[in-house]
């Protein structure tokens, strides 16, 4: 019967339809399906090629081509008649008595108390929504104060601004810390999807998308990758991968389509160059047309103390992410394939153009030159910018595993200066105090930077050069020291280089340790002695704080000058959270480093071009 109403539509289109917008129920049909082909074909106008007698204008191919095969409808209303399950397979749509049961064990249809709630949902706008647009400011917040927001959509917002408000809100909010309520709002969105308690696709594709920044540990099979893959297999099966011109959506409607399409394409890429996986989205299946300004008019929140109006920097900064996003798919496709990084020289020196160009046509709302008189607003979404460029610079340029060029690891190589940048960065945002609410993809950015730096150490043959890669990685490891408040995933990475200085220390020649003069020697003495200190200090405060050593080693912590670097310099005491989690984690090894506990995601890229570090020799 849909077909067959579906058809009809399409062949006796009645006068436009006084539905209300967003309430549109779509199904998508590409051009490969035997319905679409049928009901265009049936529809296309009669052919006029037995009539010689006429001597027709000269047309171009593409003109010929249009003619003979007009765009076909894609996208198709389902008439509101129409039940969104099916009635002949013994399902029933309403949940029974022991679902509801369920969904009320776990909180489901609980929401914090409205003060609270609108602290929750204003870190959201504040953080997330800037960056990603997924929402209609307007439509959320009458749906909100009217008590009709989707459930599964409140409870995603509440997941995703738990992992980054303040320590006071998480506390007031009923939670004895962050993992408790993330754990908790994550089992509720779960509970929700699962008994397929949401029936609105853009709900569901919305919340999917926001469950996706989220992952319990590294042997979940519901992980980042899978949430995220449920969010676009869900929108391309709407067609919002495809162009809106000419359906039935409303102007509003087919805006927030591109919006929400261009977000799920940003964190496709960030995903799979993180996580060492396969495109989901490829370009050629997609026509959705690039972001532009006027995507996002009519967003103006009514309530702006609650849900904060897109600022132009804002709008910038989406649209251009989109763009630089296509970029970055294009070096995952070319340089990381199934043969192995075979790239040539001329494709590297593209991707560097169009690297290049993009910077050279921000905006200069967006421009780092210009970052010292903006606003603090606009400065963080210009340093997240600028540290997501460096990140696919250095993808793009860092050295493969079989070069052995010495000179490759110059301060001069590309890799080694977008790594300075995103350290300059991430430092910018620690000034600022606004670290701890980065997106979740700066910390692949971190971790790239770390893993040029770590090459630098051990490879590079000049000392000013080491001892400058020195200080970036301390200032990385002390930002995920940060950053692991609220992404846990950074403690996976602190760990995994804590064993890379380790074993860099342990691989170095007793001949070099021998070679020390006695001030030198006495120098590290001392600093030691200074290290143990600073150690015995940070375990009081721990003490005082309840922080649990539980599983710390008995005995004195070693303080070794050329793993911790310049201890007596006035930054140490900046330093305590990264030296930190060194103390605590003595007897880790690079093996349990990929079964511990909760981390935010798995970084096999990275951590394959690390695995390479850890086998080599350093250079004598």
């Amino acid at each position: 019967m849909l077909y067959l109403r579906l058809c009809e539509s399409y062949l006796s289109p009645r006068p436009s339809s006084t539905t209300p917008p967003g309430s549109h129920r779509v199904v998508y049909m590409g051009e490969s399906y035997t319905f679409s082909y049928l009901v265009q074909e049936i529809n296309s106008p009669p052919s006029t090629s037995n009539n010689i007698s006429s001597s027709p204008a000269p047309i171009t191919p593409l003109q010929q081509q249009k003619r003979k095969h007009p765009q076909p409808k894609l996208q198709w209303s389902v008439p509101a008649s129409v039940d969104d399950k099916a009635r002949n397979l013994g399902y029933d749509p309403q949940l029974d008595p022991g679902e509801l049961e369920f969904l009320n064990s776990v909180g489901a249809f609980s929401v914090p108390e409205r003060k609270i709630s609108d602290r929750l949902v204003k870190t959201f706008s504040d953080y997330v929504f800037p960056i990603f647009p997924i929402f209609d400011s307007a439509d959320f917040i009458l749906q909100y104060n009217t008590g009709r927001l989707s459930l599964l959509s409140l409870n995603a917002v509440y997941l995703l601004a738990v992992t980054l408000c303040s320590d006071d809100l998480i506390a007031q909010a009923g939670f004895s810390n962050r993992f408790m309520a993330r754990r908790t709002f994550h089992k509720r969105v779960k509970a929700l999807y699962h008994l397929d308690y949401e029936t609105d696709k853009i709900a569901i594709i919305t919340s999917l998308f926001i469950i996706s920044f989220c992952w319990n540990g590294l042997m979940d099979e519901k992980d980042m990758w899978h949430w995220l893959g449920a969010a676009i297999g869900l929108a391309q099966a709407q067609g919002m991968h495809r162009s809106t011109n000419g359906t039935d959506l409303s102007l509003k409607e087919q805006r927030l389509w591109k919006r929400i399409w261009w977000s799920l394409y940003i964190r496709d890429r960030h995903s799979a160059a993180a996580l060492g996986r396969p495109l989901r989205i490829r370009d050629e299946d997609c026509d959705a047309e690039m972001l532009q300004e006027e995507d996002f008019e009519g967003t103006e929140s009514p309530n702006p103390a609650v849900f904060s109006t897109p600022r132009r920097v804002h709008i910038l900064s989406s649209i251009h992410l989109a763009k630089l996003s296509i970029v970055f798919g294009q070096i995952i496709l070319v340089k990381f394939t199934v043969q192995g990084p075979i790239m040539t020289e001329s494709e590297k020196t593209d991707l560097t153009k169009k690297l290049e160009t993009w910077r050279r046509e921000l905006p200069l709302e967006l421009s780092s030159q210009h970052c010292a008189n903006q606003t603090a607003d606009s400065q963080f979404w210009v340093n997240i910018l600028d540290i997501l460029y460096s990140h696919h610079l250095i993808l793009l340029h860092r050295p493969n595993f079989t070069d052995t060029d010495s000179e490759s690891f110059s301060a001069k190589n590309l890799a080694f200066s977008a790594a300075s940048s995103v350290t300059r960065g991430i430092e910018n945002l620690m000034i600022s105090d606004t670290l701890r609410q980065a997106q979740l993809h700066v910390i692949p950015s971190i971790f790239a930077a770390l893993a040029i730096q770590v090459l630098v150490i051990r490879n590079s043959k000049h000392d000013m050069q080491k001892k400058l890669a020195e200080n970036h990685a301390r200032q990385c490891m002390l930002s995920l020291s940060e950053m692991q408040k609220s992404w846990p995933v950074c403690s996976w990475v602190l760990k995994l280089f804590e064993q890379l200085l380790k074993h860099n220390r342990e691989t170095e020649t007793s001949s070099s340790i021998e070679s020390l003069d006695s001030d030198s020697s006495g120098r590290e003495k001392k600093v030691g002695r200074d290290c143990d200190s600073m150690l015995r200090n940070l375990n009081a405060e721990q003490a005082d704080s309840g922080f649990d050593q539980t599983n710390v080693d008995e005995g004195p912590v070693e303080c070794d000058l050329r793993e911790v670097g310049e201890c007596q310099d006035e930054e140490a005491s900046s330093n305590m959270d990264w030296m930190q989690s060194f103390a605590n984690n003595r007897s880790f090894t690079l093996d349990n480093a990929f079964s511990a506990g909760d981390f935010g995601f798995d970084l096999n890229d990275n951590t394959e071009f690390l695995s390479y570090l850890l086998n080599q020799a350093p250079p004598t």
